[in-house]
């Protein structure tokens, strides 16, 4: 008797967050008690991956589905120099006429140049709508 022990048929994963239950083969009963173990075990691992990838896959299309990161960073941008004029506003503030310079569209490009495209670039490439933009400002909608 072989102590090599295949699956008859695929793991099938569940869609939910259920965890699959792995079909574990009929010979394991002729295996010794550690053996047994570790084809347990390897079986969680395959079943831990599947869940994994249908993970990543369900939280790729989410970011899909949300806005992209040109138009966060542009939202994000706005909502940083609001902020930042209401600060500078204040009696206490220190450097009233120096605006504090938004960092994170160099930094989220920096990191785009090291990593590659971000999930959602191909529909909105990064800097498509300030190339367009004769103005600092965009025209506002009528």
């Amino acid at each position: 008797m072989s102590d090599a022990v295949t699956l008859q048929q695929p793991m099938a994963l569940a869609v939910g967050g259920i965890t699959p239950d792995p079909v574990v083969p009929e010979e394991i009963d002729s295996l010794k008690p550690e053996q047994q173990k570790a084809v347990r075990g390897l079986l969680a691992i395959g079943a831990q991956i599947g869940i994994s990838d249908d993970q990543q896959a369900q939280q790729r299309q989410r970011v899909l589905d949300r806005c992209s990161t040109e138009r966060w960073l542009d939202e994000n941008e706005r909502e940083w120099y609001a902020l930042d004029s209401m600060l500078r506003s204040r009696p206490w503030a220190a450097k009233k006429d120096k605006p504090f310079k938004y960092p994170f569209r160099e930094v989220t490009n920096a990191m785009r140049t090291v990593e590659g495209p971000w999930v959602g670039d191909d529909r909105d490439p990064p800097n498509s709508r300030r190339s367009n933009l004769s103005t600092e400002t965009a025209p506002s909608a009528p």
